[in-house]
């Protein structure tokens, strides 16, 4: 094995890349788990998000539902399903975002 790919070489004054998690942009709405809470079967919500910023909207939703379908103080909604989805209105609306649904779960 070659072993200078086997060395991790440690450099100075490398500038640090902008970090852009949870900036102005990315946060989630603060009523967010007393809207998951009150949602029933076929329900669902819009947040309107722009096209660059879908796909982390989408992850971050994901796991804040992972985290209230676990939370002992939400009473553990393990059972509930949630679908997240890249959402846009039809016209003459075009609003584009995230859809957030509750749908039935099944059992076969």
């Amino acid at each position: 094995m070659n072993q200078s790919a086997d060395m991790l070489v440690i450099e100075d004054n490398i500038p640090m890349p902008q970090d852009n998690r949870s900036g102005e942009k990315g946060k989630l709405p603060e009523n967010l788990k007393q809207t998951l809470s009150s949602m029933s079967e076929g329900q669902s919500f819009f947040i309107e998000v722009d096209d660059e910023s879908v796909k982390s909207r989408i992850n971050a939703l994901r796991s804040a539902i992972r985290r209230f379908q676990s939370d002992p103080k939400q009473g553990y909604h393990s059972d509930w399903l949630f679908s997240v989805r890249k959402y846009q209105y039809p016209e003459p609306d075009l609003r584009k975002g995230v859809r957030v649904y509750r749908v039935k779960l099944t059992r076969d």
